[in-house]
C-alpha cells in the first residue's frame, strides 16, 4: 500500500478517529463506480447495450451537461490542465454539440419516455458559455419529459460570471444556482490559485441571483493544505449568515484525485494537510454547525436553510447532485467532453479531449472513449450508494436486495456492523446515516461494496498517489 503519511501534519494520537474503527478519512469520495467488468469490444456492442437498458417502475431520469471550460486552473482540480480551455470562441459550437449528443442519447435510450427528475449544468464553469447556454436551455425546456417538477441546477464561477450569462439563465426555470467559494482564508486561496476577496463579488450579485433562482448554494472545502478548524468554523458561520445564501455544500478535499497538489506537498512547496483527527473534527463541526442553525441535509454533502426556502422549490430538490440517483434502475445521461453516464448495465465515458469530442458528434459518430466504458450490472448499487442519499435506504428495498441475491452475505454483515458502530441508524421504515456516518461517508460506501469491487477502488486510489509521487520525484 502506498504510504501517504508524508502529506499530513503529525498527530500524537491517530489510533481511532472519534472512537471509530478508522484512522483517517477516505482518500477518495468520487470513484466508487470503477470496476473490473467487461469492456465493450466495439461501438456497436456499446450502443446496443444502451438501447437495451431496461426501464422499470423504479427508474428515474436525470440529465447532466458538462462544460469543462475554466478561466483558471485551481490547484486541487481533478481535471488535467491540458483539457482546460480558457477562451469561449467555440461556446456556440460546444453548446450545439451538447444538444446533439443529448438528443442522440435520448433517442437511443428507452428512458426518453420518463419524466425528467433533475438537470444539472456543471464543470468547469458553465458560465464560460455566456449567452450560448440558452441554446441548451431552450432545447431542454421543450423536451416532453421536462415539467414544473424538474429540478434545474446551474453552476458558475463568481470571478467570471457575466451579465449575459445571468440574463440568459434568468429566462428559464432555474431551481438552484451554485458556485464554489472553497475557503475565505486569503492565504489558502492564494496558494490554491483562487481569485482574491470573493465576498466583494458575492455582495454585488446576490440580489440578482435571487431574481434568477429561489435557491443559492455555495461550495466550501475542508482538509485543504494549511487549513485549521477555526478557518472551517468561521467559513460556515459567515456564509450561513449571509442573506440570500440558502444552501451550503461542504466537500472533503480528496488527495486521491489531486496528484499535482499532493506532489507539491511532497516537494515542500505547499503546507501539509491537516492531520487526520483534525480533518474528522472539521467534518463533524461543519455538519453540527449547520444543524444547530436549523438547516437540514438534503444532498450528499449539502445542507439547506429549508425554513427560508419556497416549499415548492424545496420539493424539487432530488439531492443526488449529479451522482447516480440511488439504485441500479436509475438513468443519468451526460453530455459533454469528459462526462460520464450511467444506465442499468452500462457505464459510458465520453471522450476527454474537447475538440475530439465535438468533431465526433459533428461527424455523426458516438463520442465515447470505448476503453473507459464498461458493461456492468451492478445490482447492489442501492446498498453501497445509500450513504450518499440524504434519505437513506428503505427497509423494503434493503430486503429486496437481500431476497434477490443482489448483495452478498459479506455486504449484509458489513451493513449490520455499521449499525452496531453507530454509523447507521435504524428508523421505522428506513436506514439512514448518523452524523458520525456522514463524517466517514466515503469509508462506509467502500465498506458496503463487494470485496472484489472494493479492491478495484483501492487500486484506483493507489494509482493517484503513485502518480503524485512520480510527479514529485521528477522535480528532485
Amino acid at each position: 500500500m502506498t504510504n501517504t503519511k508524508a502529506i499530513y501534519e503529525i498527530s500524537e494520537n491517530e489510533d481511532q478517529l472519534l472512537c471509530t474503527r478508522y484512522q483517517a478519512l477516505a482518500s477518495n469520495t468520487m470513484d466508487y463506480w470503477v470496476n473490473n467488468s467487461e469492456k465493450p469490444q466495439s461501438m456497436e456492442i456499446l450502443t446496443s447495450a444502451i438501447s437495451k437498458a431496461a426501464v422499470s417502475k423504479s427508474s428515474t431520469l436525470h440529465l447532466y451537461f458538462h462544460i469543462p471550460f475554466c478561466a483558471n486552473s485551481c490547484r486541487f482540480c481533478f481535471i488535467p490542465n491540458e483539457r482546460l480551455r480558457k477562451n469561449t470562441a467555440s461556446a456556440q459550437r460546444y453548446a450545439e454539440s451538447l444538444v446533439k449528443q443529448m438528443k442522440s442519447m435520448l433517442e437511443l435510450s428507452k428512458a426518453k419516455e420518463l419524466p425528467i427528475a433533475s438537470v444539472a449544468f456543471g464543470g468547469g464553469s458553465p458560465d464560460r458559455l455566456g449567452k450560448e447556454i440558452g441554446i441548451v436551455l431552450e432545447y431542454l425546456t421543450n423536451l416532453s419529459g421536462f415539467d414544473h417538477k424538474t429540478e434545474v441546477t446551474c453552476e458558475f464561477a463568481l470571478n467570471t460570471v457575466s451579465n449575459d450569462f445571468l440574463d440568459t439563465i434568468g429566462m428559464y426555470p432555474i431551481t438552484k444556482v451554485s458556485f464554489g467559494m472553497q475557503t475565505l482564508n486569503e492565504k489558502i486561496r492564494k496558494e490554491m490559485r483562487l481569485f482574491p476577496k470573493p465576498i466583494n463579488k458575492l455582495k454585488k450579485i446576490t440580489a440578482r441571483l435571487k431574481e434568477i433562482a429561489p435557491i443559492i448554494n455555495v461550495d466550501i472545502m475542508t482538509g485543504l493544505p494549511g487549513q485549521t478548524l477555526t478557518d472551517v468554523v468561521s467559513d460556515v458561520s459567515f456564509l450561513a449568515g449571509i442573506d440570500g445564501i440558502d444552501a451550503i455544500s461542504s466537500h472533503l478535499f480528496i488527495p486521491g484525485e489531486s496528484p499535482v497538489l499532493v506532489a507539491d506537498i511532497l516537494k515542500g512547496t505547499l503546507p501539509k494537510l491537516p492531520n487526520h483527527p483534525m480533518q474528522a473534527k472539521m467534518r463533524l463541526e461543519t455538519y453540527a454547525s449547520l444543524l444547530r442553525k436549523g438547516w437540514m441535509r438534503k444532498g450528499i454533502n449539502t445542507y439547506y436553510n429549508h425554513q427560508e426556502i419556497d416549499p415548492q422549490a424545496m420539493e424539487k430538490i432530488n439531492g443526488n447532485e449529479v451522482i447516480p440517483g440511488g439504485r441500479y434502475e436509475t438513468f443519468i445521461l451526460a453530455a459533454g467532453a469528459q462526462a460520464v453516464s450511467y444506465l442499468p448495465g452500462v457505464r459510458l465515458e465520453n471522450l476527454g479531449d474537447i475538440e475530439e469530442w465535438m468533431e465526433s458528434i459533428e461527424q455523426g459518430e458516438q463520442p465515447y472513449d470505448l476503453n473507459s466504458c464498461s458493461l456492468a450490472h451492478q445490482k447492489d448499487f442501492a446498498l453501497w450508494h445509500f450513504p450518499l442519499k440524504y434519505n437513506g435506504i428503505t427497509k423494503e428495498l434493503f430486503q429486496e436486495l437481500n431476497d434477490t441475491g443482489a448483495v452478498s452475505k459479506d455486504q449484509i454483515d458489513s451493513f449490520h456492523q455499521m449499525i452496531d458502530e453507530g454509523m447507521i441508524f435504524e428508523e421505522e421504515n428506513q436506514y439512514v446515516l448518523s452524523l458520525l456516518g456522514e463524517v466517514f461517508l466515503g469509508h462506509i460506501v467502500r465498506a458496503l461494496k463487494s470485496p472484489g469491487e472494493g479492491q478495484i477502488v483501492d487500486q484506483h486510489i493507489k494509482q493517484g498517489f503513485n502518480q503524485a509521487r512520480e510527479l514529485a520525484n521528477e522535480c528532485v
